[in-house]
């Protein structure tokens, strides 16, 4: 049976996350410190304080990479593959060896900036939903300044775009009886209003030195393994392209996957692959799990 660790990208963060275990783990705090040592901020205060870690959000995406950096580390695994949604394939990147942690939250930091401007030259956002039938996917394809951006099983979607498109997008949804739950994110990532972003971030990305991993990293986007070769162009379309989650976990049971543990601040992928997978074997490592190993 093989392995497979997959690692979580922004929307389940919350402050404070880590303390305990930064206070009893010589792993976890050694990998949290060394991330300090290359950030422009300080790391621990940014995770254990009590500030929400979305009203920082210069520092926000380079602080989870690092956590789930420090977890894995921590857990000491040895799976036969990673994935990561979104931001968390930058996690698995540097988890799996094929960039340095401090050219990796560079690169990251340097993403993060680079998306904040796209946000506040088009504001946008995010609305979670279920989707039960092909018409109503069907319904999808039709609002205007909409777009899928996660397809995170076959039945969840999430949609991104303008502030004006997804208003008029709930009002459809409704009159259809499709319930959607907004997520609290800075904008509408993976759709084409990312678009301003991908330029700067191509030029980092071309800059890195990438080497071939310990451990095989799975696109979300095209489900093929990631090489030196392929990893700048597929990140820097990752950040305006829609990710495919469900595709994925299909594409690693395919490959005899059957457990997979995921990395995060809270269960959040673990829920998806259950949904999908009902025979496969699902955990999840958190700070809060990793205590009593710790």
């Amino acid at each position: 049976m093989k392995t497979a660790v997959v690692f979580s990208g922004q929307g389940s963060e919350y402050a404070g996350m880590g303390r305990t275990l930064y206070l009893n783990s010589l792993t976890f705090k050694q990998n949290i410190d060394a991330a300090n040592a290359v950030l422009a901020f300080d790391l621990p205060a940014y995770l254990f304080g009590q500030t929400p870690l979305r009203q920082q959000p210069d520092a926000l995406q380079p602080a989870l990479v690092a956590y789930g950096v420090a977890l894995y580390q921590t857990a000491k695994l040895a799976p036969a593959i990673l994935a990561g949604l979104s931001l968390g394939e930058y996690t698995a990147l540097i988890a799996g060896g094929q960039i340095s942690m401090a050219q990796g939250l560079a690169l990251v930091a340097k993403r993060g900036a680079a998306m904040s401007k796209a946000c506040a030259h088009t504001p946008g956002g995010m609305l979670a939903l279920r989707v039960k039938t092909p018409a109503q996917l069907a319904l999808i394809a039709e609002l205007e300044d909409v777009w899928i951006a996660n397809q995170n099983s076959p039945k969840q979607v999430v949609l991104g775009g303008t502030l004006a498109g997804l208003a008029n997008a709930q009002q459809k949804l409704a009159d259809q009886r499709i319930k959607t739950v907004p997520l609290p994110v800075a904008g509408a990532f993976h759709t084409p209003l990312m678009q301003p972003a991908q330029p700067p971030l191509q030029a980092a990305l071309a800059f890195a030195q990438w080497r071939v991993g310990q451990v095989p990293v799975i696109s979300t986007t095209t489900q093929r393994v990631l090489t030196p070769e392929t990893v700048v162009a597929n990140l820097t379309a990752q950040v305006a392209t829609a990710t495919a989650f469900g595709q994925t976990v299909a594409t690693l049971a395919a490959q005899g996957v059957n457990d997979f543990i995921e990395i995060g601040p809270k269960p959040v992928l673990a829920k998806l692959i259950r949904q999908q997978l009902a025979t496969a074997h699902v955990t999840t490592i958190t700070a809060e799990t990793m205590l009593g190993g710790a």
